[in-house]
């Protein structure tokens, strides 16, 4: 499937197909495809391009939250961090007081 994908399909071609895809049914982003610029692509292939642009996406976007996650936890460790309260000292008691 993923040579089905590839073959003869340029950069420009592949983000249309996606485009066009996200909008419209495969069948009838190809249907649009060869009506509005005369390229002739199945809608498997259109389908095909599409799971491989969602991969790309989603380890994209895993990389992207990993790195947030990442610096958010650091940051909200650095806040307790600073935020512990110190030990209090207790309190003294002065010879008179004493029982």
């Amino acid at each position: 499937m993923k040579a089905l994908a590839e073959a003869n399909i340029s950069p420009g071609l592949r983000q249309v197909a996606i485009y066009c895809a996200a909008a419209w049914p495969y069948r009838q982003a190809q249907q649009s495809i060869q009506q509005l610029i005369g390229v002739s692509i199945s809608h498997q292939q259109i389908r095909q391009l599409c799971v491989q642009e969602a991969v790309k996406v989603k380890v994209q976007e895993q990389a992207s939250f990993q790195q947030a996650y990442n610096q958010a936890l650091a940051e909200t460790v650095e806040v307790l961090v600073e935020e512990q309260p110190r030990p209090k000292k207790p309190p003294q008691i002065e010879p008179s007081e004493r029982v």
